[in-house]
């Protein structure tokens, strides 16, 4: 992909400097890319003069990413038959963007959100059909969207033969927090309020956020010590490793961390 722009995880570069490509030399480079051992890392539209489709390559062996763009409008031959990892991304652009991928095999909605500059949602999560095998000694079993207790709602749809599960469908969405909205609005919100969105292990998850949304922030980067408690609460708050463990919830840890970050704020009573 000697077309495309490279990139360090976590690096920053001008939206002017990704190689804008005819989308026959955007499918080229996609598809030789995942070929080549490449994984589709993302795939989405952007408004700019019209639809601008990005899309971002994740190369393991070299550590980089690689990102190219196009432009669509309409209809556009889909990339999901070729490379079946576009096959997601694609049915979240003909959702949101109403742009259709000719020859993707199913454009089930993904988010069961209104298009982009269409006003309020007027879809209703779960009405659409869901994948079914038919043959004898098929049957289905449907589980949520409510469960028992806290857990988040979600629908899930076992297509099994006997005692063995041959697919699973997962349908979320649901219920939304607000996160996308939220992010928007980083240079005024704090870091307690950034690392809600976490929720299990906030810590660990906050850790590469802030990182790569630091740039963004209107306030200075943590000092050295702040960086070592990251990495120190990041370790001791996780799930998996807290038996036997005096901090026994992720929300002690990062309590301790935020302290140690904001030195000179007041302590929460």
């Amino acid at each position: 992909m000697t077309e495309a722009l490279f990139l360090p995880n976590g690096g920053r570069a001008p939206l002017s400097s990704v190689p804008f490509l005819s989308f026959q030399g955007f499918r080229k480079a996609i598809v030789e890319g995942v070929d080549a051992g490449g994984r589709l890392a993302a795939l989405f539209g952007s408004q700019e003069e019209g639809v601008r489709l990005y899309g971002v390559l994740a190369w393991k062996d070299r550590a980089l990413l690689s990102v190219v763009s196009t432009r669509i409008e309409g209809r556009y031959p889909s990339l999901t038959p070729t490379v079946p990892q576009a096959h997601l991304f694609e049915r979240e652009i003909a959702e949101l963007w109403e742009i259709e991928p000719t020859g993707h095999p199913w454009l089930k909605p993904v988010r069961f959100a209104s298009p982009y500059g269409k006003g309020e949602n007027s879809k209703r999560c779960g009405e659409a059909d869901f994948f079914s095998i038919v043959g004898e000694e098929i049957h289905e079993v449907a589980v949520g969207p409510v469960h028992a207790g806290i857990i988040e709602p979600g629908h899930f749809r076992f297509q099994c033969h006997g005692e063995t599960v041959h697919h699973l469908e997962i349908l979320l969405g649901y219920q939304h927090r607000g996160i996308e909205k939220a992010l928007m609005l980083l240079p005024r919100t704090r870091p307690e309020e950034r690392s809600r969105a976490g929720g299990r292990d906030p810590v660990g998850k906050t850790d590469p956020f802030e990182k790569k949304g630091q740039p963004f922030l209107e306030e200075e980067a943590p000092e050295p010590l702040g960086k070592e408690f990251r990495r120190f609460f990041s370790e001791v708050s996780h799930p998996s490793k807290r038996k036997n463990n005096p901090l026994r919830t992720p929300g002690e840890a990062k309590q301790l961390l935020l302290s140690s970050q904001r030195p000179d704020s007041p302590a929460k009573e």
